[in-house]
């Protein structure tokens, strides 16, 4: 068993599922050139790597009473995917001349296919040869024009795709958009490997050697280059589901790391805390759009809470000696700053067990953050501080210098 019978049912599987999930799409805008271009991208491609398997080459060849009829469908079915990509590429980047723009692909593919068909009908094949047909067949000299004919359209198709997708690239509105134009690049890229791969074959035995020994480079290079295609084309569609899932899942761990705090906090002044608003727990569950209201509003009631505990006695000078600590142990920047507010919670809160907030108030617990996902990282940095032993010594020092008065 080589990679022909692994990897090449695995992709036809692959671009049959794409095309089948794109059905519906092409039902829905039956005249769209797009849409139809598309799904005949995964279309071609998976009956190219089907027809490639080698259980079902012999097969179709069982069936037309001739060997290798599956090769050339099969090759003419890949410059049918080149230019399937070429027309939704077009269509993609300039709708309004892409009628225009595509006629020369057209004619190429048409002419291209035409010819690859003639010679193989002309050329004497002996035998079947479903691994490696073209490596077999370089040495006969028709077949040696066809697959100079078949690896010419397939060249300047890839080149074609790569240009587009790189001088369109960075124009791209949208960002998932832009990275699938440079994935279908890459792509390609791997199709100009194959291309070298196969030029090999037919210069091999001029030069006495076994063109053979490219055709698992040939292959690996043709799988690596419909996967990563597949994987551009298709990145427009789920690229931005990926993204707001990434995105709940930062925000889920940021509500969770930060509910600690706002839990203490609101919990010593309930009075800063809107109810049936924050959820008194984390749920497993919830919308993200939950976790964006969830997250302002414990931002902003552990703020008001840092105001209040900001009116702790002597709380001006424990800010300038926490700072002066933080510095000396190597804190700069919002690492510092969050020692610093860290220090004012621990030490207000009990203030505030006794009753003693009535100071003027301070503004350093209100720094941190641009905005609001940025003030909510702050405060989760501020929350893990309240564990470092710097921010109990602080603290501790601090009420050493200054204790509780005794009435």
């Amino acid at each position: 068993m080589s990679f022909q019978d692994v990897l090449y049912p695995f992709c036809s599987g692959l671009n049959i599922a794409i095309a089948a999930s794109r059905i519906p799409m092409v039902i829905r805008r039956r005249r769209d050139v797009k849409s139809l271009a598309f799904v005949g991208s995964f279309l071609a491609l998976s009956m190219t790597f089907g027809l490639a398997t080698p259980a079902i080459w012999a097969r179709v060849d069982a069936l037309a009473g001739a060997p290798n009829v599956a090769g050339v469908l099969s090759q003419c079915l890949v410059v049918v995917y080149t230019f399937c990509i070429q027309l939704v590429l077009i269509n993609w980047l300039d709708p309004e001349t892409a009628h225009r723009r595509v006629r020369w692909r057209l004619v190429l593919a048409v002419v291209a296919i035409a010819a690859m068909v003639a010679l193989f009908l002309q050329a004497d094949i002996g035998r079947e040869e479903t691994r490696g047909w073209m490596a077999d067949v370089a040495s006969i000299p028709l077949m040696g024009i066809y697959m100079v004919i078949y690896l010419t359209t397939f060249l300047i198709g890839r080149i074609d795709v790569i240009r587009l997708c790189v001088s369109y690239g960075p124009a791209a509105g949208r960002l998932w958009l832009r990275r699938g134009l440079y994935w279908t690049a890459v792509g390609s890229m791997f199709g100009v490997v194959y291309v070298m791969a196969r030029l090999a074959d037919v210069l091999a035995p001029q030069a006495g050697l076994d063109p053979a020994r490219w055709e698992t480079a040939a292959g690996l290079s043709t799988v690596a280059c419909a996967l990563l295609t597949m994987t551009g084309l298709t990145m427009p569609s789920w690229g931005p589901v990926l993204s707001r899932v990434t995105e709940w899942i930062h925000r889920y761990f940021e509500f969770r790391a930060l509910h600690p705090l706002w839990r203490r906090l609101t919990n010593q002044f309930p009075a800063v805390r809107l109810t049936d608003i924050v959820p008194a727990g984390p749920p497993l569950l919830c919308r993200p759009r939950d976790l964006r209201l969830w997250l302002g509003r414990m931002k902003t009631e552990i703020r008001d809470a840092q105001i209040a505990l900001g009116r702790a006695r002597h709380a001006t000078v424990l800010a300038t000696a926490a700072r002066a600590d933080a510095a000396a142990a190597g804190y700069h920047g919002d690492d510092l700053e969050g020692v610093v507010q860290a220090a004012l919670i621990e030490y207000g809160l009990e203030e505030a067990a006794r009753g003693e907030l009535t100071g003027p108030g301070i503004a350093e617990q209100l720094h941190g953050g641009a905005d609001v996902i940025a003030e909510v990282r702050f405060l989760i940095a501020v929350s893990h501080a309240r564990r470092l032993p710097i921010v109990g010594g602080i603290v501790a020092r601090f009420r050493a210098k200054h204790p509780v008065p005794t009435s």
